[in-house]
């Protein structure tokens, strides 16, 4: 499946997506490709999410499969399916008998105590700051599906008790509802920059030449390599790579490249207008208009993300972004970004952002 059935399902992907309607065909494949594979592993005795997760996996993998369909999958499977599988374990199983409140509390201890601290020292000894520890530590916490379905699985063999399984629920449940607020609350800081501190004119392309995405980033590349006495060709590859990994494309025809890169010694934001539009791969389908790419220091995990909150925050707003769009020189396009932000001040934005690590 993750070798010849990868092979097929990227093959099979573009036949689906010419002869079917969008995003019903690609829909309807990827779910019957994933209940047959569900099937076939119930029938030869394992539980059936292995064999969708699988597929998932296998077709996954495929660049034909775009941002915008993947998120339909996405909202397919957690609003319909994901309720559906929560529901078929409460089906089985009385939690009202089943719950002992010190087996609770006892795997629970056992759970958050082994997956913290794991974490915090593995954090530590990777030589994480005492924040992004913690951060990773709740992070990895959550047991999710994975542990309700492998405490399903020792329950169905007579392995565990039903007490034991309704602690188990509850505990996947709790460190995964944990998690996030957790996280957040780990990694929060006030932030001390706008972005348009971060972006002088010389960062700035008023009109893109590029119309493709690959020499869009080698366009500002050039760019970021003379004004930060780096490597173009070191900065394209790094943020080349990392576009390859998870397209940068956001709604509303915003894209945000960017990379970590070894010898920056600070946080660096172009930006760049293109008149076309570069494909980003963005979930609602809309071409980049808007470009920023942010370089930031290798050794500074938490910089990536506060310019990503900074980003959000000034292109929330519809007619900051039509005043950037509708800029003939770089000088209008910085001048509208400061508008924006001294708007947000005024109205007193939120200055704490929750920050998670970014490749």
């Amino acid at each position: 499946m993750l070798t010849i059935g990868r092979l097929f399902f990227h093959k099979a992907l573009p036949f689906v997506q010419i002869h079917t309607s969008w995003p019903g065909g690609v829909l309807s494949f990827v779910l019957v490709v994933a209940l047959l594979c569900a099937a076939l592993t119930e029938y030869i005795g394992i539980h059936s999410i292995f064999g969708a997760f699988i597929a998932g996996v296998a077709m996954g993998d495929s660049h034909h499969l775009r941002e915008r369909t993947r998120d339909n999958i996405h909202q397919f499977i957690t609003n319909i399916f994901a309720p559906i599988f929560f529901a078929s374990i409460g089906l089985g199983v009385n939690f009202v008998e089943g719950f002992n409140l010190w087996l609770v509390l006892l795997v629970l201890g056992i759970a958050l105590v082994g997956k913290i601290g794991g974490c915090y020292f593995g954090a530590r000894a990777a030589g994480m700051q005492v924040r992004e520890r913690w951060a990773v530590g709740f992070g990895m916490a959550a047991q999710g599906a994975m542990g309700i379905i492998l405490g399903q699985l020792a329950l169905n063999q007579g392995l565990i008790t039903e007490p034991l399984f309704v602690a188990i629920v509850i505990m996947a449940l709790f460190t995964s509802l944990l998690s996030g607020p957790a996280m957040e609350r780990c990694m929060q800081r006030e932030i001390k920059h706008t972005l348009g501190s971060y972006l002088p004119e010389r960062n700035v392309i008023a009109k893109l030449a590029a119309v493709e995405t690959r020499y869009a980033i080698k366009e500002m590349a050039e760019l970021a390599g003379v004004n930060t006495k780096l490597p173009a060709e070191t900065i394209d590859d790094a943020v080349w790579r990392r576009e390859q990994i998870m397209h940068t494309g956001l709604p509303h025809g915003i894209a945000v490249p960017h990379a970590r890169l070894a010898n920056l010694e600070k946080p660096v934001v172009l930006m760049a207008r293109s008149i076309k539009g570069v494909d980003f791969d963005a979930p609602d389908g809309e071409k980049a208009r808007i470009i920023l790419m942010l370089l930031t220091p290798l050794n500074d995990a938490t910089a990536q993300i506060e310019l990503l909150s900074l980003v959000a925050q000034v292109f929330d707003d519809p007619e900051t972004r039509q005043r950037v769009r509708s800029a003939n020189t770089a000088t209008e396009m910085v001048a509208a970004i400061s508008l924006a932000e001294s708007h947000l001040g005024e109205h007193g934005s939120s200055p704490r952002i929750p920050e998670t690590e970014e490749a």
